[in-house]
């Protein structure tokens, strides 16, 4: 599976403080979690999308992020470094379960990660 990462630390259209996501962080084992999509209203852009649920994310057996920009650097260094919390950074919600998550950064987009942790 081939997901991207926008500046607020979104993916796959699982928003920070949506009710899908607070929904799936306060009651992960619920049944409406183990759906594998469902729809919201994005406020910001006053429109309705479809998304995949971290579930169904999750059972990918290769789950590779590419994210591109400086002005990505920080929501990468959140997910990937920073304290817990996927209500603000979904993305944190996302491991493979049977395989690897990758993550295919350039160079502006890891800028802040701990050097020890990035291959070039």
């Amino acid at each position: 599976m081939y997901l991207g990462l926008d500046e607020n630390a979104h993916t796959a259209s699982l928003m920070p403080l949506s009710e899908i996501v607070k929904d799936y962080v306060e009651n992960p084992l619920s049944e409406k979690n183990n759906q594998l999509a469902a729809s919201l209203l994005v406020s910001e852009s006053n429109m309705y999308r479809i998304t995949l649920m971290p579930g169904a994310i999750n059972n990918g057996l290769d789950i590779i992020f590419l994210v591109a920009g400086a002005s990505k650097a920080n929501a990468v260094w959140q997910v990937v470094e920073g304290q817990k919390n996927p209500l603000l950074y979904p993305a944190q919600l996302i491991h493979s379960l049977y395989g690897k998550t990758i993550w295919y950064l350039d160079s502006f987009a890891a800028r802040k990660l701990n050097n020890q942790r990035v291959q070039h």
